[in-house]
């Protein structure tokens, strides 16, 4: 995609294209992770806080599998 990979180049939209996706994973796997074990303990929020957008993304595919938030995030 082109246009894509010339906003990704580009000094200050690349940086907050980049910048709005970590956020949006980063909400969207905040939320269902509430949902299925109910407020966020500050030791997960830390933990989330140091991946990458496809590591969130991965997270948010699979947390609706798993059975504790410690095995979870390990």
């Amino acid at each position: 995609m082109p246009i894509l990979d010339d906003i990704l180049q580009h000094r200050v939209l690349g940086r907050e294209y980049k910048r709005g996706r970590l956020e949006g994973a980063l909400k969207i796997i905040r939320m269902q992770i509430e949902r299925r074990f109910g407020p966020l303990p500050d030791w997960a929020d830390q933990s989330l806080r140091t991946m990458t957008v496809d590591e969130l993304e991965n997270l948010a595919d699979r947390v609706f599998e798993v059975q504790s938030l410690e095995l979870f995030l390990q």
